[in-house]
């Protein structure tokens, strides 16, 4: 990649050229091969989808929690 003087220090971007600043010194779209060419990195590859277990859990029992009559909530609530 030969890299003109005034962009030499600059990082390449999908929306263009830009300086360690922030600023956009050039804008242009570029592409993913043209920035990891710029760039000097390599291109990411797609991860491999990890796949989880699959196991089968016993259905989960309610736990009744006992019936409290009417006699009783009003004592409690004393």
């Amino acid at each position: 990649m030969n890299k003109p003087g005034w962009l030499r220090s600059a990082v390449a971007t999908a929306k263009g050229y830009v300086s360690e600043k922030g600023e956009i010194l050039k804008r242009k779209n570029l592409t993913q091969a043209e920035i990891d060419e710029w760039n000097g990195t390599k291109a990411k590859k797609a991860a491999a989808p990890v796949e989880e277990a699959a196991t089968e859990e016993a259905p989960k029992k309610k736990k009744s929690s006992p019936k409290v009559g009417s006699k009783a909530k009003k004592k409690l609530k004393k």
